[in-house]
């Protein structure tokens, strides 16, 4: 059981790393989407001044059209990076979910072992004290043997004392 308690937190480790590598990647992607949102602002505002700023503002939109296309290529990339990271937690989850059963099932063999343990003890129990009440009636036997024997005893010494005064 142990050995399964480490399997398991080594896949929760492992879960972990794989939540962390898709946090490390889509984070700067939606990054990227802002950095988007802020040269369409930006955008927006220097077209509204006058015309003598527009080399400055194709300039700036071509630098913004290569990040955004840098973006948009990466993003199928980092989508089915995604998708790996996720199949790969759903599975390590269902592993997880064997273990767990598999523990089950040997908690309940064990209990099972142990309540047919507690039955034999039960029975030796009893059969121990079945064997000291036959102890018992033995020695209490033995006591009344030894005291037949000495009044036998008795009682052939009186017999003998009896039959010595008789002389023929």
């Amino acid at each position: 059981m142990l050995v399964l308690g480490v399997a398991a937190i080594v896949e929760l480790g492992s879960v972990e790393n794989r939540a962390q590598y898709l946090g490390t990647n889509s984070v700067p992607a939606a990054q990227t989407i802002g950095t988007i949102e802020t040269a369409a602002a930006s955008f927006r505002r220097v077209a509204s001044r006058p015309t003598w700023w527009w080399p400055a503002l194709v300039g700036e939109i071509q630098g913004e059209t290569h990040r955004t296309v840098s973006v948009v290529t990466d993003g199928p990339r980092q989508t089915e990076d995604g998708a790996v990271v996720v199949d790969q937690t759903r599975q390590a989850f269902q592993e997880i979910g064997a273990a767990v059963t598999d523990v089950a099932e040997r908690i309940d063999h064990i209990a099972t072992a142990s309540n047919e343990v507690a039955t034999v003890s039960e029975q030796s129990s009893a059969s121990t004290q079945q064997v000291s009440a036959a102890t018992e009636e033995t020695s209490a036997s033995a006591e009344e043997i030894t005291a037949s024997a000495q009044e036998l005893a008795a009682t052939a010494q009186s017999l003998e004392r009896l039959v010595s005064q008789f002389q023929l």
